[in-house]
């Protein structure tokens, strides 16, 4: 059983990946070098992408990260009662998500259907899977939910397109957190929470230091793989690697268009993050206003992160919202911040509800960072509907 988001919707963005093509600084080096070696008129610029182009090295691999923490609702027992298997494909995000498997031929297997998945033809070698798996510290490979990514790279080394990888797990996993915000109005029946993968046969680890890369080879009918070790930035890799939140296949299922959408656009704010704030001039406008709606990105996923701390979920709620909203004058915050929330929300359903959750928000947020405690509760979920809601206002403008 596969929940399949069809990339060819409405709303559905290329591919994740389809937009950027990396190739590492590395193997571009050895190209141009080799072309300056030939006798003119060759154009080693000109040779270098025809070699690219020739053989295939831009198109699409995936990587394999591991993921803890993450339940899939009702999972565990319909896996248990049938040979089937119940993954997230979402295709217009590129991207393929699944509980754990407790198995290596499960693992192996979904390696496949990710594969497929993303239209690669190029097989996996099982035995260097394999190898890896013994060698390397790679029990969430068996033990633990995986996520596979589509992206185009082609490196030499180990770390030189890691930035790029980390830009698309921060989109993909922020497009699943904003699918867990907004499972609101949907209370699952007892036995099928029960049978989350996050219950049942659940013997997920913490001990994660590795992810897999798979490339497209220069030549052959197998992928390149590396087993990478979180050596670079090991902080920020393992804070990617934690999704604690519950997700409802069957409520999903019913609602491909959302994930189309949501898909979409996250998939332009990737684009113009990567254009304006990374390959662009990181002072100008357009790179400070992507820069800071990745940023709310980034509290708004550790709004989920800090699970059983209340307080510290409002804080970067708040932060996400201010973040996303705001700007640099400090004179009227509080009357430009609801004109914005305002015009973000314009036409939603519940838009007045929602408007009011912010102010909340903000009441509580100041209870608990001048007190410590603050005086009244707060729901989390209306909270976090309304970021998900302001995101694409925000990228439509930028």
């Amino acid at each position: 059983m596969t929940i399949t988001s069809d990339r060819s919707a409405a709303h559905s963005p290329k591919p994740c990946g389809k937009g950027g093509i990396y190739i590492g600084l590395s193997v571009i080096d050895e190209l141009l070098f080799s072309g300056f070696r030939l006798a003119p008129p060759i154009d080693p610029v000109v040779r270098a992408l025809n070699v690219i182009r020739d053989n295939g090295v831009h198109k699409a691999g995936f990587v394999l990260y591991p993921i803890h923490s993450m339940g899939i609702n009702s999972v565990s027992f319909f896996e248990f009662f049938s040979k089937a298997r119940v993954q997230l494909a979402i295709q217009s995000a590129g991207l393929v998500l699944r509980a754990q498997t407790n198995g290596f031929d499960g693992s192996v297997a979904f390696l496949n259907e990710a594969r497929h998945s993303f239209g690669i033809e190029k097989k996996i070698k099982r035995d260097l899977v394999e190898h890896y798996n013994r060698s390397r510290t790679t029990k969430w490979f068996t033990h633990n939910p995986l996520l596979a990514v589509q992206v185009r790279m082609f490196s030499g080394e180990y770390y030189e397109n890691q930035q790029f990888l980390v830009v698309k797990l921060q989109t993909v996993t922020s497009l699943l957190f904003m699918m867990a915000g907004l499972q609101t109005g949907y209370t699952a029946p007892k036995v099928t929470e029960w049978g989350s993968s996050r219950r049942v046969n659940n013997f997920q680890t913490l001990d994660i230091h590795h992810y897999f890369v798979f490339e497209r080879p220069v030549r052959g009918a197998y992928l390149n793989m590396k087993c990478v070790p979180m050596n670079v930035r090991p902080s920020e890799l393992a804070d990617l690697s934690s999704l604690p939140i519950d997700l409802v296949p069957k409520l999903w299922s019913k609602r491909l268009h959302v994930i189309n959408e949501l898909a979409s656009h996250l998939a332009k704010l990737e684009s113009k993050y990567m254009a304006k704030r990374v390959f662009g001039a990181e002072d100008s406008g357009a790179a400070v206003a992507c820069g800071k709606m990745f940023m709310a990105l980034h509290y708004f996923r550790r709004s989920f992160k800090s699970r059983g701390d209340t307080n510290e979920q409002v804080v970067n709620l708040a932060i996400a919202f201010e973040v996303l909203l705001s700007s640099n004058d400090k004179k009227g915050v509080t009357a430009r911040f609801d004109r914005r929330i305002k015009l973000a929300l314009k036409g939603v359903k519940g838009s007045r509800r929602l408007q009011a959750a912010t102010e909340k928000l903000y009441e509580v947020r100041s209870e608990t960072v001048h007190s410590g405690q603050p005086k009244s509760s707060y729901n989390l979920t209306e909270g976090a509907r309304g970021v998900r809601l302001c995101v694409p206002q925000r990228c439509e403008k930028r």
